[in-house]
């Protein structure tokens, strides 16, 4: 959904470069990575080395507060001070990088049908900010744990078997939200362009 977006909407080619470990020194030169899994004690400091460096990450489930303990002891940052997690708010840059984008995030309703989206409220995007850059964002529009027909832990909702046609439908539905894909554009670019970026650099 990321890429397609991207490569739709704006002159950048993107494309995945596949899984990586965040041990691999390749890491260190993707502007963007989208963490699949939770890293062990020697990953954490390669991809805090990378987030200090100028990486940024793109979260859809895991969560940015897992960084904390690597920023602190390998990168020496005070949380709260040099590194933090907050909320941003509607007038974030991130929300007019390439789209204009007034109010944030539609807020995703699970209460009625399952994957709609909820027009008219906001759901808030998280951000990880190291010295005042914006590092990483949590994306919870992609969420696996959001989404019908999927099961917890980590589990890849598409390789699901009990997944059913409709849950499917409503997914993919909700991934082509033409407000949701024009965000992702807009998190990428700002990414890319960003003071103090890997692309910058």
């Amino acid at each position: 959904a990321i890429i397609d977006a991207v490569n739709e909407f704006t002159d950048v080619e993107a494309e995945f470069t596949g899984d990586i470990p965040y041990g691999h020194p390749a890491l260190l030169d993707l502007p963007i990575v989208i963490p699949q899994s939770e890293p062990n004690e020697a990953e954490l400091e390669q991809i805090s080395r990378y987030l200090i460096a100028g990486g940024f990450i793109f979260d859809i489930e895991l969560g940015l507060d897992l960084y904390r303990e690597g920023l602190e002891k390998y990168g020496g940052l005070v949380w709260g001070r040099d590194a933090w997690v907050e909320s941003l708010p509607d007038n974030h840059p991130i929300f007019f990088s390439y789209f204009s984008i007034a109010g944030g995030l539609p807020a995703v309703s699970l209460s009625t049908v399952p994957g709609s989206i909820e027009r008219g409220s906001a759901q808030p995007i998280r951000g990880l900010f190291i010295n005042d850059r914006l590092a990483g964002v949590v994306f919870k529009a992609l969420a696996s744990q959001e989404l019908p027909g999927t099961t917890v832990g980590g589990v890849n909702p598409f390789l699901v078997p009990q997944v059913d046609e409709e849950a499917i439908h409503q997914r993919l539905e909700r991934r082509s939200d033409p407000r949701l894909r024009q965000l992702m554009v807009n998190i990428v670019v700002y990414a890319l362009t960003q003071d103090g970026s890997i692309a910058q650099r």
